[in-house]
């Protein structure tokens, strides 16, 4: 099943009292890895109201394991609000060289078509 998986999206639509702004909820690469099973992925879509703290290496380890992803869009809608230094402008090339990401969401700077 793993290997007929395309796309996977994830929304929050409302915000819960517990998911404000600040609170513990965080998105990382450890709650990515279970995923990165999915080796036909083509999209990925998550837009949660959630902190997202993913480094250069983070973006690099996910890309290794999505070798056909084109989409890859997270908190396009909430916004990313990290409080550590995250993906750089030589992560976000590292991975155009080495995978096929054509549509991304770049921390800060909204969604980049990427050709």
């Amino acid at each position: 099943m793993a290997n007929s998986i395309t796309t996977l999206a994830l929304f929050q639509h409302h915000s819960p009292a517990r998911s404000s702004p600040g609170s513990d909820n965080v998105l990382v690469c450890d709650d990515l890895r279970p995923i990165m099973a999915f080796k036909c992925l083509r999209r990925l879509d998550f837009n949660l109201n959630w902190n997202v703290e993913l480094s250069d290496d983070d973006l690099m380890e996910l890309a290794s394991a999505w070798h056909h992803l084109e989409i890859f869009l997270i908190n396009r809608e909430w916004g990313w609000r990290q409080t550590s230094h995250g993906i750089t402008p030589d992560g976000i090339v590292r991975l155009l060289q080495t995978s096929q990401v054509t549509e991304s969401t770049c921390p800060r700077r909204g969604r980049a078509k990427l050709r």
